[in-house]
């Protein structure tokens, strides 16, 4: 946040300081002109016009001097826009009120264009409500659910061939880095990786206090989380 807020000033005083230079060059190219003008003006009236001519035209054709930038270090940069602006500013203060509002408008196109395009339809809806059907039937019917969470509960018949089949054919190791690499966002057992924190969630109440893990109502929140990307769960204090 800190270095946001540095950024922003050098910005907001280097785009002061070129506002300063572009109007002091216009100020001096107007009465330049008007030097050069008034000076042909001079030479014409004597008749001269002509050489005048040759001259400018051997002028332009001058081949221009390289230069060379020496590039400033962002301490110094910094340490020269404290003692210019010592106060916080926003970034908005570099555009103008027309071209704020041009560029909000475009970030509201970019984001109604992109959910037109990955905005859910009816046949996404619809997948999503026979899978999560499907999902509980075969849980109610095949799969079972232990009348106590105790280690050692016989779990349904589809649930234990399934764990069965898996556990010949994968190693553990191998089981592991699947869970990892393919997880479901309703599963966290702990705050390490959450936005918002849920108090008393631990690995050894995450279950019951995942909606998603729910027999009931996982097939509403798990496939809402799942399709979002969130986790919707109650803290030990039941909120």
């Amino acid at each position: 946040m800190e270095s946001e807020k540095a950024i922003n000033k050098v910005l907001v005083s280097q785009d002061k300081t070129i506002t300063s230079i572009e109007s002091t060059l216009n100020e001096n190219d107007q009465k330049l002109n008007e030097s050069i003008r008034l000076a042909e003006d001079t030479l014409k009236s004597i008749g001269m016009g002509k050489e005048v001519v040759i001259e400018k035209n051997e002028i332009r054709n001058l081949p221009s001097e390289k230069k060379i930038y020496i590039l400033r270090n962002w301490d110094s940069i910094l340490e020269e826009t404290e003692k210019r602006i010592p106060y916080d500013v926003s970034l908005k203060e570099i555009f103008t009120d027309e071209e704020l509002t041009s560029n909000e408008e475009y970030l509201i196109k970019l984001k109604n264009e992109f959910n037109a395009i990955h905005r859910l339809d009816a046949v996404d809806y619809a997948i999503c409500g026979v899978s999560g059907i499907l999902s509980a039937a075969i849980d109610i019917l095949l799969v079972g659910m232990p009348e106590s969470p105790l280690a050692g509960v016989e779990g349904g018949s589809l649930s234990n061939f399934i764990r069965r089949k898996i556990e010949e054919s994968l190693p553990p190791s191998e089981i592991k880095k699947l869970e990892k690499e393919f997880w479901v966002p309703y599963d966290p057992s702990t705050n390490r990786n959450l936005r918002i924190p849920v108090e008393g969630l631990s690995t050894y109440f995450h279950r019951f206090q995942s909606l998603g893990h729910d027999p009931i109502l996982g097939f509403v929140f798990g496939v809402l989380d799942v399709m979002n990307g969130t986790f919707t769960a109650i803290d030990k204090n039941g909120k």
